[in-house]
């Protein structure tokens, strides 16, 4: 299973994979089309083939994967909902993959103008990119 990752979830500044990621493989970075709002410490996407792009990141989950599937479903929680979606690597290959969307009111948060979150960092939580 291919997952489109833009948030939290996305290799930190230092190229390492967030734990919950440990078993999938990195394919590269990669859009797809969206709106991104700063929803607290973290950013939500919700999916709109008329918005513009959202960066983040597609890894490949091998099969045999269902606890680590179980743990991300568990990690975003209610508030966020598994879709399919098409991604564009930025070689310009498109894939099919599936992404969290957020379940919230845009209108209860700040859109990120650019669609860019940026790598995750530590000792707090990361500023979207403009």
């Amino acid at each position: 299973m291919n997952l489109f990752v833009y948030g939290s979830l996305r290799r930190d500044a230092a190229g390492r994979p967030h734990p919950l990621m440990a078993t999938a493989s990195f394919v590269g970075a990669a859009t797809v089309a969206g709106r991104l709002y700063r929803v607290s410490w973290h950013p939500g996407l919700i999916l709109d083939p008329a918005a513009g792009r959202v960066h983040g990141e597609l890894f490949h989950f091998p099969a045999g994967s269902e606890a680590a599937l179980a743990a991300l479903d568990t990690y975003e929680g209610e508030m966020f909902s598994l879709a399919a979606v098409r991604v564009q690597l930025n070689t310009n290959e498109t894939v099919d993959a599936f992404t969290y969307t957020w379940l919230g009111d845009p209108a209860s948060a700040t859109f990120v103008p650019g669609g860019d979150w940026g790598a995750p960092t530590t000792g707090g939580p990361p500023e979207p990119r403009a």
